[in-house]
């Protein structure tokens, strides 16, 4: 076990069971701190049946629903550090690879796709930045925090220098 799962189940273990079942239920707990809150519960003897899907969310397609929870949960601190730091650079990268490749030889699109690629950069730096607590190790933690706080400081200098004319 890791320290982390050892910290979130020794929480778990002071809190009631209404408090607990209360935790599971709000969606507000990482994958891992969910799975070890089942588990405290079941030692218990207890069960909390999954929560029912809203015929809102059944409606829209399982991708735009996941990624709005991905977003979500991410912008809230309540994902894991390692899903937030690799998707969140894998698909702003991507998206700008392929429009720079379509537009490689219009300048004012190049452009207005930096400035986007850097305001998505400066979201997903914020979510780093929230996630940051949520590592096995303290060093990772804290270099997360470093490595996110001076991309935060820094992208919007680069993005009101793009604004302005060569």
């Amino acid at each position: 076990m890791t320290a982390y799962s050892n910290e979130v189940r020794s929480q778990f273990e002071r809190l009631e069971n209404e408090e607990l079942i209360e935790k599971v239920q709000s969606g507000t707990l990482t994958d891992a701190a969910h799975e070890i809150a089942k588990q405290e519960l079941a030692s218990r003897g207890l069960h909390v049946p999954e929560q029912q899907v809203s015929n809102q969310t059944a409606v829209e397609p399982k991708l735009i629903a996941g990624l709005y929870s991905s977003f979500r949960r991410a912008f809230t601190g309540k994902l894991e550090l390692w899903r937030v730091f690799w998707k969140g650079a894998l698909i702003p990268v991507f998206l700008m690879m392929i429009v720079n490749a379509i537009f490689s030889n219009d300048g004012n699109i190049s452009n207005i796709a930096m400035r986007s690629y850097l305001l998505s950069f400066w979201f997903w730096m914020y979510a780093v930045l929230k996630c940051s607590p949520n590592v096995r190790t303290d060093l990772l933690g804290f270099l997360a925090k470093l490595y996110a706080g001076a991309m935060l400081v820094l992208v919007p200098i680069m993005f009101v220098g793009s604004l302005l004319p060569p």
